[in-house]
């Protein structure tokens, strides 16, 4: 409804330029003034409309580069916080590996110390293992001279008693390098369960740190994207406030020789569309 009233507001208004023009044909003195009066009056309009664009325009901007400014101020501001925060969680990392890597120093210490201990024991009963056997040949070889036993005898018991102690070296060697475990003496190691377990590290802290400097990143990244999709608008703001008050100005420029009713028709166009546009 209001659209079509405006249609005929502005069809009434060219009705009545036309009847003007038609009267003012028959006085070219009149038509001549009129037609300056007219172009005059559209210029200073359109010329103080670009001047107020510009001006509005220029206080956006300034305004828009304030808060830019406050923008990278505030960014500045983050990356030194985040800085302290990266130096504060470095020297808490540092403190925790130390820790760490003391207290499982301290551990493995104790764990070498005993299975060296434990295997020197082994050692220990081997070694007196030979020494009875030892003792027994000869107590065996004395009772031969004195002829209380047969030579058979007596390398039988020698033969016997050396191979106990043969296999009793092999089983123990074998077992300690095939099945004892190399972290705990007391410990057996099956096939399915490999090799000792790894040491652990501070994993938590190493994540902890990663997952913040993903997110500064992922900050820097965003920051820096809005503040050119902001310069990108303020740009495109002052163009589309230039763009009718040109056109209006390059339309008055065109038709300053020979003006006729088209032009008069123009010039009121031009001079609502200005006038739009600012609004």
């Amino acid at each position: 409804m209001s659209d079509s009233i405006q249609k005929q507001v502005l069809q009434l208004q060219d009705v009545e330029i036309m009847n003007s023009l038609g009267d003012l044909k028959q006085n070219p003195a009149q038509l001549a003034n009129y037609i300056s009066s007219q172009k005059a009056k559209l210029y200073n309009q359109v010329v103080q409309d670009h001047s107020d664009t510009f001006q509005k325009t220029y206080g956006d901007m300034v305004r828009s580069n304030d808060t830019i400014n406050n923008t990278m101020y505030y960014f500045v501001r983050n990356k030194d916080l985040d800085k302290l925060q990266s130096a504060v969680l470095g020297n808490a990392q540092e403190e925790a590996e130390a820790a760490s890597f003391d207290a499982q120093t301290g551990k493995r210490q104790v764990e070498v110390n005993q299975w060296t201990s434990s295997n020197k024991q082994d050692t220990l009963f081997f070694l007196q293992l030979m020494l009875i056997l030892f003792t027994s040949l000869a107590l065996l070889l004395y009772l031969q001279r004195l002829g209380g036993i047969s030579l058979p005898v007596f390398t039988g018991i020698s033969t016997v008693l050396s191979i106990a102690l043969i296999l009793t070296l092999v089983v123990r060697a074998q077992y300690t390098n095939k099945t004892r475990d190399n972290k705990y003496w007391n410990r057996r190691r099956f096939q399915q369960m490999g090799g000792p377990p790894a040491i652990p590290s501070c994993e938590s802290v190493s994540g902890l740190y990663n997952d913040v400097v993903d997110t500064v990143s992922s900050v820097d990244k965003q920051v820096e994207n809005q503040l050119t999709n902001l310069g990108n608008s303020v740009g495109a703001a002052v163009g589309a406030f230039n763009s009718p008050q040109q056109a209006a100005l390059n339309a008055a420029s065109r038709s300053e020789a020979n003006p006729g009713p088209e032009t008069l028709l123009a010039y009121g166009h031009a001079a609502r569309a200005v006038a739009g546009a600012t609004r």
